[in-house]
């Protein structure tokens, strides 16, 4: 979260939950409503942790994106939204526990927001 606030988010909700799943975390800068999912690994893993954010994922982040911009009444609260987005966010733990770094990913997928649908710019 304080990466995020560094580089300029406020954040909306934490942990929100629907039937359909959770989103991460909801932040938004300046146009942008912006949905996060944040991904762990240990420094034994091969892989980045942002690397598993794969297509399946991001297409459930929209469909949790397009609810919660709904549920949330977003056109009516933030009116100067013009786009929300999937960003995903990569935390490596290291020994202990303790981060080790962590990797923002901006635009994994981009939407023209509406108060009806959300069409990929």
């Amino acid at each position: 979260m304080r990466l995020l606030e560094k580089r300029g988010f406020s954040i909306w909700k934490r942990n929100w939950r629907c039937r359909l799943g959770e989103i991460d975390i909801v932040a938004y800068r300046e146009h942008t409503l912006v949905v996060v999912e944040v991904k762990t690994r240990s420094l034994r893993d091969a892989f980045r942790a942002i690397d598993r954010i794969d297509k399946d994922k991001a297409e459930r982040l929209k469909r949790l994106a397009e609810r919660f911009w709904r549920d949330n009444r977003v056109e009516r609260k933030a009116r100067r939204l013009w786009s929300m987005r999937i960003d995903g966010i990569g935390i490596t733990l290291g020994r202990w526990g303790v981060v080790a770094e962590a990797e923002h990913v901006e635009g994994i997928q981009t939407f023209e927001a509406t108060p009806h649908i959300l069409r990929p710019l």
